[in-house]
């Protein structure tokens, strides 16, 4: 394979021709966002008689890069993976720490036999549609996004509740309201907790297709934790979810999230997916 020079266009055509029903994306949300390149990001394409069949991204993330690759069908066995992550590993910073995100059978399997170990598992999680209703605690409102007003307040609660995530908990207000845009986010997307006014909470909605939304990110303040608020927001969102038309909804979280995975048994969802980091 050679490496190519697509437009922004042909690659997201490339990424958009891998998505299949009931499978994960050719990309991670943000790597997906990244896929043309931009500040902190390295990426590529490979393929042959300008056809690409192979596309790497690399995002720092904290102390360290992460590295994910889509691939065409061609190339989802142990010698095309084996290639690809040859080629990819070439676009990590000499000497950088990294780590690679991977969730195709084979790729894992390269990895391994590369000496790669696994550190952290995210896992998908769906139910059906439509939920019970939210049983909000006694003093709390719930309440729409107010864009410009909430923004440092949200930023502040996802702060404090991923503190120990490298890539959650580092967003910043520019970033919250670039990624906004970029998703079309209205006001009732995300769902805001209020005490006094002030946000203690958010969950925030995505549509992915037609028939299916996603909670991009719940975030409870630790301060005020043990209310209840989680569930809550978390019925909030799906209600959301299902008057725009979704018939399920999904999430991604920690595996070692027990507290997390547990709220969402309880709830309805199961596990449907898994997505594996490795580091060398």
């Amino acid at each position: 394979m050679e490496r190519l020079t697509p437009d922004a266009t042909e690659i997201a055509e490339f990424l958009d021709g891998l998505a299949s029903e009931g499978e994960l994306p050719a990309l991670s949300g943000h790597k997906r966002r990244s896929a043309a390149g931009g500040d902190g990001v390295i990426v590529a394409s490979w393929g042959r008689d300008g056809r690409i069949e192979a596309h790497g991204v690399v995002a720092r993330h904290g102390d360290r890069y992460a590295l994910e690759t889509a691939v065409a069908p061609s190339l989802a066995h142990p010698e095309g993976e084996r290639q690809v992550l040859d080629l990819a590993l070439g676009l990590v910073p000499e000497g950088s720490p990294f780590t690679v995100w991977a969730w195709r059978p084979a790729q894992r399997a390269v990895l391994e036999e590369a000496g790669f170990v696994p550190i952290r598992t995210v896992v998908r999680m769906r139910r059906p549609l439509p939920a019970p209703p939210a049983q909000v605690p006694a003093g709390v409102d719930l309440r729409p996004w107010r864009r410009g007003l909430d923004d440092e307040a949200i930023v502040a609660v996802n702060r404090a509740a991923f503190a120990d995530h490298r890539e959650q908990g580092a967003m910043t207000v520019d970033e919250l309201v670039e990624a906004t845009r970029e998703m079309g986010t209205e006001p009732s997307d995300l769902v805001v907790a209020a005490i006094d006014d002030e946000p203690v909470g958010f969950c925030w909605t995505r549509p992915v297709t037609p028939q299916e939304g996603e909670i991009h990110v719940i975030a409870v303040d630790p301060a005020v934790a043990g209310r209840g608020l989680g569930r809550a927001l978390v019925l909030a969102g799906l209600e959301r979810i299902h008057r725009r038309g979704g018939r399920w909804a999904r999430l991604w979280t920690d595996a070692d999230n027990e507290r997390a995975v547990g709220l969402y048994r309880r709830l309805g969802f199961t596990q449907d997916a898994e997505n594996v980091e490795y580091a060398h």
